[in-house]
């Protein structure tokens, strides 16, 4: 619910934004131009929690409310904005490849379970003595809509512009010492605020949330098997520089 609010408020600042006559995207007799860039950012994450599914050869449960901890997210972005609609709708079409890192330890306690055990309907408490170690990267094609604000011959993509967007990915993740998940699909969506430092450099803010579904394989000191499946709904608020090298 928050993320939709947020996102919902973040088409709302653009539509208004867009609707004020001294912040228009119009390039004022400038040929808009191809903007590459490259940016590095650093933040935090906020997860939610969820319910983990762990099955072996004679177990299948669902533990609840599994709760992970905040952590910082970090990463990098490279992308292109192509300036062909600016003209008719005053918007900036964007792609970018976003590489984010993060670490969303489960916490330790105790948890209520339900499920069977060797065929037989069972309700139980699951414990974790200890917070397991996670790491996990996200590597996401972002597909992106920007606003170009007080553009001029000295800031042509805008003194500032506010955008959003999202796409696919693929997250890969760890888990404790010995727990491997594949690289499973992973959704992204991103909303943020760039501010023109200089003509190629800027300052921006971001808020990302992401969605992944892991499944990660155990094996024991005897040989046993277990696996265990997490759904990660992740918030992050995160801040960078980028540096553009159009024109």
């Amino acid at each position: 619910m928050f993320t939709m609010r947020f996102l919902s408020g973040s088409v709302l600042v653009l539509t208004l934004a867009w609707s004020v006559p001294i912040a228009c995207a119009e390039d004022n007799g400038l040929t808009p131009q191809v903007d590459p860039y490259i940016a590095l950012f650093g933040g935090m994450t906020l997860p939610s929690k969820t319910d983990a599914k762990v099955n072996n050869s004679g177990m299948n449960l669902t533990v609840l409310d599994q709760d992970f901890g905040s952590s910082k997210s970090l990463g990098g972005k490279v992308g292109v904005w192509f300036p062909g609609l600016r003209r008719s709708t005053g918007l900036d079409f964007g792609l970018e490849v976003d590489v984010t890192n993060y670490q969303p330890d489960v916490k330790a306690g105790r948890f209520q379970a339900n499920g069977t055990l060797n065929g037989i309907p069972v309700v139980a408490t699951a414990s974790r003595s200890s917070n397991m170690d996670v790491n996990a990267t996200i590597v996401a094609t972002n597909l992106l809509l920007r606003l170009p604000i007080y553009v001029s011959a000295e800031f042509p993509q805008g003194r500032l512009y506010p955008y959003l967007g999202g796409g696919p990915g693929v997250q890969k993740s760890s888990f404790g010492s010995n727990g491997k998940s594949d690289y499973d699909l992973a959704l992204q969506a991103v909303a943020g605020m760039h501010v023109f430092l200089a003509k190629r450099v800027s300052l921006f803010a971001e808020y990302k949330f992401t969605h992944a579904t892991q499944t990660f394989g155990f094996t024991s000191s005897t040989g046993a098997t277990q696996d265990e499946r997490y759904t990660f709904n992740v918030s992050h608020v995160v801040g960078g520089l980028a540096v553009h090298f159009g024109n």
